[in-house]
């Protein structure tokens, strides 16, 4: 029989289908181009690779009947996926969001696009951002702003320039077109970068899974940086095992990443889910303390404290054992303002590449004046960034002058230190195997509300629960955990020690199947 669509399916449903030619891969490939074109007034998209996946689509379809052993195994194989427009595609116009780099078409490809190639995924297209990953909200990007899935029915088909008063709700940022492509079974999964929080935000907001791995184990050649010591590539997908396959396909150290290491070396795993019988109890840290700090909303407060309920609450119709203990992050409720000191400083300095001569737009110039070397520059920049950028480059020059470098920049690096070693006694002393923690403070909000906000000073702190992860290095990843009261998603995050990331993704998957199976979901 044949399968109508099954773009609402796992990856390895999907590969199955495939292998047994129940469908084609060039089928799903349309189905895929028809999805996009169906939520195209939710503005996910930069960038559809049309042609080129329909191209890829059709080769592998030929060789699906020579695949050997190995392609059999690879349940990438023939899967639509999409690529945050901050990854260099070779001959794929890569933008950042921008208007600098409006017309940039990179020679190469980054590392894990390439690793994704060879699995034989096909690349659906560049999904929309915040400008150069600067956001929260997806409303920085040059290309306008991306509606949330869950909330479609509110564009009434229009366009988002069409419903910019207030009828439309956000996704969250800045890998937001990223989330979009994946809720809305458009891609399989998607590519994104967390720096703080980027891609866990807007996949709790989305009713999504998203992944980001222990700095390192991932390779960020190819990557337009925002801030290099914070800059994790980052997966997002529709569960958990999905997610696993892509980390699986791109982990691993990369000569062209001197920050990366060796994952077959690093990687630390000790719980095995083989055998339910054989788990051992599953040891869950709850810092109360900073959780409290959180101004979560009523919906998202419920959520945790039911999820914690379920937790405690023996079952038993199953042999999994979950403890629950309590811990402290002192440092942590800092992090949102550490954050901001040290990525604004990275971006100063990683921005000054702009300039219309190395790299970005470059404005004609008048052929009436002599030329200006400094109002070359200035133009380009100023016309090629956009405010939140500007703003940031300013922030992080400040923190860069001499005067106040100790006082800011090499202040945070301390409090960063010090969140870090928390992080380490907790997993240490406290003998936790996960640490659980809301994903977001808030759901999604009308572009309304996200304005109103813009007067309270309170955009920085929707990562308050995300960033943490971040300064420490540690894996984190956001599951969906239900629906607020307004049918909006919201998720839960777990984040596990550095390099335990194939334990993390093991618990995921007991919370997915146990904890959070009976939630409702988008």
């Amino acid at each position: 029989m044949v399968r109508l669509n099954v773009l609402g399916d796992t990856i390895r449903d999907v590969h199955k289908l495939l292998l047994n030619r129940e469908k084609t891969v060039t089928k799903l490939c349309q189905e895929s181009l028809n999805r996009i074109d169906q939520i195209e007034s939710l503005n996910p998209f930069i960038t559809v690779c049309r042609s080129e996946a329909i191209k890829n689509a059709s080769q592998l379809d030929q060789r699906i009947s020579e695949v050997g052993p190995e392609d059999r195994e690879n349940a990438l194989y023939g899967i639509p996926i999409s690529i945050k427009d901050n990854f260099c595609t070779r001959n794929i116009l890569t933008t950042c969001g921008s208007r600098m780099l409006h017309n940039y078409i990179p020679p190469y490809d980054a590392t894990v696009v390439s690793k994704l190639i060879k699995a034989n995924c096909i690349i659906m297209g560049k999904t929309n951002m915040d400008e150069f990953a600067m956001g929260s909200s997806s409303t920085t990007s040059f290309y306008g702003p991306t509606a949330n899935y869950s909330k479609r029915e509110l564009l009434k088909g229009q366009s988002l320039k069409d419903s910019l008063a207030s009828n439309w709700f956000m996704a969250g940022g800045s890998s937001t077109g990223s989330a979009i492509s994946v809720s809305s079974g458009a891609c399989f999964a998607s590519l994104g970068t967390d720096t703080g929080g980027s891609t866990r935000q807007p996949a709790s907001l989305t009713g999504v899974v998203g992944f980001k791995p222990s700095y390192g184990l991932i390779s960020r050649f190819g990557l337009v940086p925002l801030a290099h010591c914070l800059d994790v590539v980052s997966i997002i997908a529709r569960c958990v095992d999905d997610v696993k396959l892509i980390f699986d396909a791109i982990a691993g150290q990369d000569e062209h990443d001197l920050t990366t290491v060796d994952h077959k070396t690093v990687l630390k795993s000790s719980l095995s889910l083989q055998n339910l019988a054989s788990i051992p109890t599953i040891r869950i840290g709850i810092p109360d303390e900073f959780v409290n700090k959180g101004d979560m909303s009523s919906d998202v407060s419920k959520v945790y404290d039911e999820t914690l309920s379920r937790i405690s609450s023996k079952d038993p119709s199953n042999n999994i054992r979950f403890e629950l203990k309590k811990l402290s992050l002192p440092h942590s409720s800092l992090a949102t303002e550490c954050y901001t000191i040290i990525s604004s400083a990275e971006i100063a300095s990683n921005m000054s590449c702009y300039d219309g001569v190395k790299y970005g737009l470059s404005l004609k110039q008048s052929e009436d004046k002599e030329f200006n070397r400094d109002e070359f520059f200035r133009a380009n920049r100023d016309a090629g960034f956009g405010p939140e950028v500007k703003k940031r480059i300013l922030l992080g020059n400040f923190f860069l002058l001499s005067g106040n470098r100790e006082k800011y920049l090499d202040q945070a690096l301390k409090v960063r230190r010090l969140i870090s070693d928390e992080f380490d006694k907790c997993f240490a002393m406290n003998e936790v195997d996960v640490i659980l923690l809301p994903s977001t403070p808030t759901t999604s909000v009308s572009y309304k509300d996200w304005l109103a906000k813009q007067d309270e000073d309170k955009l920085f702190r929707e990562d308050y629960f995300l960033i943490p992860a971040n300064l420490a290095n540690l894996p984190s990843i956001s599951l969906p955990a239900g629906l607020s009261s307004k049918r909006l998603p919201l998720g839960l995050q777990l984040i596990a020690n550095k390099y335990c990331d194939l334990d993390l993704l093991s618990v995921s998957k007991l919370f997915e199947a146990h904890v959070l199976k009976d939630v409702n979901q988008v």
